[in-house]
């Protein structure tokens, strides 16, 4: 997984920490976010947002947990969004967290978290937009 992180942080590959800013095109309110890592977006190829986060553990059930506790499905979804309609992809993008341990070894895990939850996650994050 750590050959896998480093491909998806590659500098080449994007730019860190960029922010975004748009006007949601359905609810009208202003956004923004500001992200780990955006990717380039290539012709045909669907961008990929990495993530990253440290954890106390990483087997799948602390991370599956993580991802509940601390909403990472709203967060890919409202990252997605902002892609979206500032034009940088044609379709929703995969969100890949990348989980590191934060004690020795320091074992990293890559998960994208699934269509499904992120779903789950546009959907709350519209209706958050419209009660604002």
């Amino acid at each position: 997984s750590e050959y896998l992180a480093a491909a998806l942080l590659d500098p080449s590959s994007g730019t860190a920490e960029q922010t975004m800013i748009w006007r949601d095109h359905d609810s009208g309110v202003m956004c923004r976010a500001l992200v780990d890592f955006l990717r380039t977006p290539a012709p045909g190829q669907r961008l990929i947002l990495p993530d990253y986060k440290t954890a106390a553990e990483v087997d799948p059930e602390s991370i599956a947990k993580a991802i509940a506790s601390y909403a990472y499905h709203g967060q890919g979804a409202w990252y997605g969004d902002g892609v979206e309609q500032l034009g940088l992809t044609a379709g929703r993008p995969a969100f890949v967290l990348i989980f590191q341990r934060k004690t020795a070894p320091h074992l990293v895990v890559c998960v994208q978290v699934t269509p499904d939850d992120i779903n789950r996650g546009y959907e709350r994050n519209r209706a958050a937009r419209h009660l604002y």
